[in-house]
Order: C-alpha cells, then structure tokens, then sequence
C-alpha cells in the first residue's frame, strides 16, 4: 500500500487533509519507514497530524519519531508519541513485543 485517500458521500468525493493517509518510504526488506496522516486538527480545520519516521533493527521496529506539529484538537486517532528514546520497543527471544515506550 502507498496511499489511501478519505471520502464522504455516494461518489466519495475526496475531501483533501481529511483523514487520508501516505507511506513516504519502504525500506528493501518492506519495512515502512515513513507515514504521513492527515486529520481533524480543530473544530473545523483538516491537515497534517502524524508526520512519522519509523526505526528497525532488522525486522523489529525501535523506534518512532512523529515529525508533525502538536495539534491543538486532540481527537484520538493521531500517534501519540509517548517517548523520546533510541529503544522505545522491545522484544523477547521469540520476537514478542515486550514493551512499547509509546502507549
């Protein structure tokens, strides 16, 4: 997947910002390595709301890093970066998340 875009009514007319989401990169193993989403950021207003650059050590994501400005409307769907760390997930020998820093 690359890009999924948001709309509303029998023709789901496309309403630009309006909850439409973008893979930026893959890496070569098919990794995603950056998402861009778009939702509410006021009572009325649409735009950008997670600008995220996500961290692997091989096939385990460590880290993630949202780029995006604070939204003043905070409504729930956006990531909420709960940490600041260069390890913010670990896993156990058989590769179970065991933590995640950003819940």
């Amino acid at each position: 997947m690359k890009k999924a875009e948001y709309g509303e009514g029998e023709r789901l007319a496309v309403n630009p910002n309006r909850f439409n989401e973008e893979v930026t990169a893959y890496d070569k193993t098919g990794n995603i390595l950056g998402i861009r989403r778009m939702g509410q950021t006021g009572a009325q207003e649409y735009g950008l709301v997670d600008n995220l650059a996500l961290t692997y050590s091989g096939n385990q994501l460590t880290k993630v890093t949202d780029n995006a400005a604070s939204s003043a409307y905070s409504n729930g769907f956006e990531f909420k970066d709960g940490a600041d760390r260069e390890t913010e997930y670990t896993y156990d020998e058989n590769g179970n998340l065991t933590q995640d820093l950003n819940r």
